[in-house]
């Protein structure tokens, strides 16, 4: 049962021998601005927990590092198109290269979380936004306990 329902019962029953709050907060993928600025100064004598950890305390976490890619080419003219440089081209090497790199990750998994991942986020774009002689995508990349963002 979703907690909103579970809260609306209980308020509905009259049971409630203490105050109840339902946290929704805000950026809970990235800085966790909401749970962070809630933290301050909140006390509680109580909780449920609406996340899927079955109440057992999470000891390991991924990180997350986010970063665009642009990828630049040069136009030239259908007759002579070894003197431009095709970023499609060169984005699907990349791409290519990406998924080489989720194998070699996937090697080394750690005992709780897995394997570190990368994907790029918008599957809708497929290989990135076209634009003249530009292609920009993105890259989402979880990192495991031990890993370096260098």
């Amino acid at each position: 049962m979703p907690p909103c329902y579970a809260l609306a019962d209980v308020a509905a029953s009259g049971s409630a021998a203490c105050e109840i709050w339902l946290a929704a907060t805000i950026d809970e993928e990235h800085a966790f601005r909401g749970v962070a600025k809630l933290c301050e100064d909140f006390r509680a004598d109580g909780a449920v927990v609406a996340e899927p950890t079955g109440l057992r305390a999470v000891v390991a976490t991924k990180g997350v590092l986010r970063w665009p890619i642009r990828v630049l080419g040069r136009a030239a003219h259908s007759a002579k198109p070894h003197l431009g440089l095709n970023a499609i081209g060169e984005m699907a090497r990349l791409v290519l290269d990406l998924e080489d790199e989720n194998e070699r990750l996937a090697a080394n998994p750690h005992p709780l979380l897995g394997p570190a991942t990368q994907h790029r986020p918008d599957p809708r774009r497929q290989a990135g936004q076209l634009r003249p002689r530009r292609m920009y995508d993105s890259i989402d990349r979880r990192l495991i306990p031990g890993e370096s963002i260098r």
